[in-house]
């Protein structure tokens, strides 16, 4: 497995996560699901720790971060 993060001023914005040979389907998922595979990692744990991490509360404030936004 290959994890390559996209960052801006230090802020991972994208995670791109490539599994070898598994091809379009869901890692982690119901085997007996279509599009869905058992082998590689947990696809649905590791969004959601993605997301978790882009909205954590900054140490000593009410307010969740503000999500990163791409500069144009």
């Amino acid at each position: 497995m290959t994890v390559t993060d996209f960052k801006q001023r230090g802020r991972a914005l994208v995670s791109l996560v490539e599994v070898p040979r598994l091809g379009h389907a869901w890692s982690g998922g119901t085997a007996s699901q279509p599009y869905s595979d058992a082998r590689g990692p947990d696809a649905s744990r590791m969004a959601w720790a993605f997301v978790s991490r882009q909205f954590r509360r900054m140490p000593g404030t009410e307010t969740p971060t503000k999500p990163a936004t791409l500069d144009r």
